[in-house]
């Protein structure tokens, strides 16, 4: 594979105005005919007391892969994603669409958040992308 770029988006957050938040670094590499995509998720618990179970409960519920039939004991994708997609005209616009700053996705996204928005563009690319287990 030939590399040609990378790039990455720092400053995401899935649930930015509660306590509780997840930081994601999302980190696109170009290559002649692919994206490899990197999720790296950072949990931040809330600045109120739970319980061991209760943090777990809602660490699972605020990952942005949770979905309602998850297992919240489960720790698939917990900390991590990485997967690999042919680059096309379509893919093309969703890796441009994931990489926009905050302000710009918002002129795109409706009435939803960019945060919202940029979750289900991550949902998206996961149908695409095969991941890699390391």
């Amino acid at each position: 594979m030939a590399y040609n770029s990378t790039s990455i988006l720092t400053n995401f957050k899935i649930n930015p105005l509660q306590s509780a938040y997840y930081d994601i670094v999302i980190q696109v590499n170009t290559f002649e005919h692919v994206y490899e995509i990197l999720y790296s998720f950072s949990f931040h618990p809330p600045d109120y007391p739970l319980t061991d179970g209760e943090l777990k409960i809602l660490k699972a519920e605020l990952h942005p892969f949770h979905t309602e039939s998850s297992n919240s004991s489960s720790d698939t994708r917990q900390n991590q994603y990485l997967g690999r997609m042919f680059k096309n005209t379509f893919t093309a616009q969703l890796v441009e669409y994931l990489l926009m700053d905050n302000e710009t996705l918002a002129q795109v996204s409706g009435r939803i958040s960019p945060e919202e928005y940029r979750n289900g563009l991550m949902w998206s690319i996961s149908y695409f992308a095969k991941e890699i287990k390391n």
